[in-house]
């Protein structure tokens, strides 16, 4: 466990808040276990990444965020421990191993000459699996630059009107659009390919954009309606779930 690990927690980083009223928000949750996983949440965000990797103990640590910068700066900083002898392309394929310590509410992470010690922010994590749906009865599956594109464009307009951007498909389309009571109404359509029929869903533009920025690719979007949250997968990304809005019109 090294790599992997150093990526997952940076990975779900930029989901956690900012808002000091909620510390358990404002770090990464580390599930250790028979299964590891990362995951940052504000609220209204959650990212979940699995490392493929073990632990003895089963225990949920929130390492503060300031933690997780420092420990993947210093990371990328110190070079893998290789002999001498050995050449460059063994240094380049190398895995490197974090070791990881618990204890009275501190996480130390050693490797190579590093050792760095964190206080743990105290409270509950997330129960982010409770969050996660069984099944989205209904997927959408779409090029992701095609798909930020389109939120762009409606991206002024849904800013005007609550921050809400419209996701609405047929079979073979999905129609993003934002309206405004003084200003009307933007759309822009593109070629999908849909699990489950037609549907729609309401999210906020801001969180969408985000998530969308710099994406290549095909993502699955999976909904299953009411409250739920929206499921978004891309290739090794995280598991990002986004709470739906509900517009009044």
């Amino acid at each position: 466990m090294g790599d992997s690990l150093v990526k997952a927690l940076m990975s779900v980083l930029p989901y956690c808040s900012s808002e000091a009223k909620r510390p358990v928000l404002t770090g990464v949750t580390l599930s250790l276990g028979a299964t590891i996983e990362a995951v940052g949440a504000d609220g209204f965000r959650l990212a979940i990444k699995s490392v493929s990797d073990a632990y003895p103990v089963e225990q949920d640590v929130i390492i503060p965020a300031n933690s997780v910068a420092i420990l993947s700066h210093l990371w990328d900083k110190l070079p893998p421990p290789v002999p001498p002898q050995d050449d460059l392309v063994r240094q380049v394929i190398s895995k490197r191993q974090v070791q990881l310590g618990l204890a009275d509410g501190t996480l130390l992470a050693r490797f190579g000459r590093v050792t760095l010690v964190s206080k743990l922010i105290q409270g509950t994590p997330p129960r982010y699996k409770q969050l996660i749906p069984q099944d989205t009865p209904l997927k959408v599956r779409v090029f992701a630059p095609e798909l930020e594109r389109a939120v762009r464009r409606v991206s002024d307009m849904a800013r005007d009107s609550s921050g809400i951007v419209r996701l609405s498909w047929t079979e073979t389309t999905l129609t993003v659009s934002a309206k405004a009571a003084d200003k009307g109404e933007v759309q822009a359509d593109l070629p999908v390919q849909t699990e489950g029929g037609p549907g729609k869903v309401a999210v906020n533009v801001n969180y969408l954009v985000d998530y969308l920025s710099a994406r290549e690719g095909l993502l699955t979007i999976g909904v299953t309606g009411g409250t739920s949250p929206v499921l978004f997968r891309h290739g090794t990304s995280p598991l990002v779930l986004i709470m739906p809005m509900n517009p009044k019109d």
